[in-house]
């Protein structure tokens, strides 16, 4: 594993850091499972790749006495909150028969630290599901279909503009996710205010490209 792209990946995830709701997962798998009354979580096991949930440390500069050397700047933690894995929150009340949290940054209490997209990971998964860093959410998903088993789910929460793009076109030529489940709601990540744009969960299912993918709005 190449250092630099450790680290690179790692700057990207840190820049794209948003706490999902979990309320907004909930509202997904209720509507997923509805559409799947044969699907048992209970058998599954589930990986969440980028499970974030981090203790968060906001810093400001402030203006301090020193004596007898005058005035100096330091820097003052001034807030620290606890953020959830969020998936894993949620999944844990369909009880998987295992559920397995990685993330790069090593401050989240996931249960491993490794960048997902260059690890060689040698378990398998019935599902993997996760909200990625959207500057790597598409090497993420290619990921999970490769190391996924025939008839393997791969869910990611993703921007609904994710589908616009000539960059990822031949992608969905090719892998057109199964079903498609957009929040009517504009997500909120963080406290008292939503997102500028829509979201979706997307739905593969390897194995099973259709040419259209079946939309429902949540």
């Amino acid at each position: 594993m190449s250092s630099t792209n450790r680290s690179d990946s790692r700057d990207n995830h840190i820049a794209d850091y948003y706490v999902t709701p979990p309320l907004d997962i909930q509202e997904f798998l209720d509507a997923f499972l509805a559409n799947h009354e044969n699907l048992d979580l209970s058998t599954f096991t589930i990986l969440d790749p980028c499970a974030w949930g981090n203790p968060y440390e906001e810093w400001e500069e402030e203006e301090i006495e020193v004596f007898p050397a005058g005035t100096r700047i330091v820097r003052i933690k001034k807030t620290r909150e606890e953020h959830p894995m969020s998936y894993p929150l949620v999944l844990e009340c369909y009880h998987p028969k295992r559920l397995i949290t990685n993330d790069i940054r090593p401050d989240s209490p996931a249960q491993f630290h490794e960048d997902f997209i260059t690890y060689d990971i040698k378990s398998s998964f019935d599902m993997i599901i996760t909200n990625p860093p959207f500057n790597l959410a598409l090497p993420i998903i290619e990921k999970a279909l490769d190391i996924l088993p025939i008839g393997g789910y791969c869910i990611m929460l993703l921007r609904l503009n994710f589908f616009g793009s000539k960059a990822r076109k031949k992608f969905f030529e090719t892998h057109m996710p199964i079903e498609t489940y957009v929040h009517h709601k504009r997500i909120s990540f963080a406290k008292g205010t939503t997102d500028s744009v829509e979201y979706m969960h997307c739905v593969w299912k390897k194995g099973d490209y259709p040419p259209y993918t079946k939309l429902f709005l949540i």
